[in-house]
């Protein structure tokens, strides 16, 4: 959470050095879990494309005729 790919370098290398100096126990699963590390899909580009998405809906969407059609849905 709050982090990136670019992150996970640095998360691998604080957790190593908490087990060297003892002050956190290795378990096996981390040892052969740290290889196979699956990084995320590029969450910048995905919320680009969505705002881009976004914009192209308010552009094509009448906002005036929304705005009607709502008032006339409360009557």
């Amino acid at each position: 959470m709050c982090s990136t790919n670019d992150d996970v370098p640095r998360f691998l290398e604080y957790f190593e050095r908490q087990i060297t100096l003892g002050l956190l126990q290795s378990y096996p699963k981390f040892t052969k879990s740290k290889g196979n590390i699956a990084m995320l899909a590029d969450e910048k580009a995905e919320a680009k494309a969505e705002k881009h998405k976004m914009k192209q809906k308010k552009a094509t969407s009448n906002d005036t005729g929304d705005l009607e059609k709502m008032i006339l849905a409360k009557r």
